[in-house]
């Protein structure tokens, strides 16, 4: 990751049980079996870095916060729209 943390996995392995890390922070690595057919996938185990959890929270924590704040001020500015249009409507059928 470009945001500090070294790497995903402390340590790979083409078994499970070879990895010396507890069993709920192995996982597959599929990283590496992207635009690859089935036939020549491959199977491999890591060790996740449970520090970058922390980092990964963050950043998506902080992405969801900026869209949150963006559908707030697009739902008031059409709230302000349709009350101006209603009123505009009004207006005009006045005249």
């Amino acid at each position: 990751m470009s945001h500090g943390c070294q790497g995903k996995y402390l340590s790979y392995a083409n078994d499970a049980s070879t990895l010396t890390c507890p069993k709920p922070q192995i996982s597959r690595i599929w990283e590496n079996n992207v635009n690859l057919l089935v036939q020549d996938q491959k199977e491999m185990y890591g060790c996740i870095n449970v520090g970058c959890c922390e980092q990964v929270k963050t950043i998506v924590s902080s992405r969801f916060s900026d869209m949150t704040v963006g559908c707030i001020v697009i739902a008031i500015f059409l709230t302000y729209f349709i009350i101006n249009h209603q009123y505009m409507n009004k207006i005009a059928s006045r005249y």
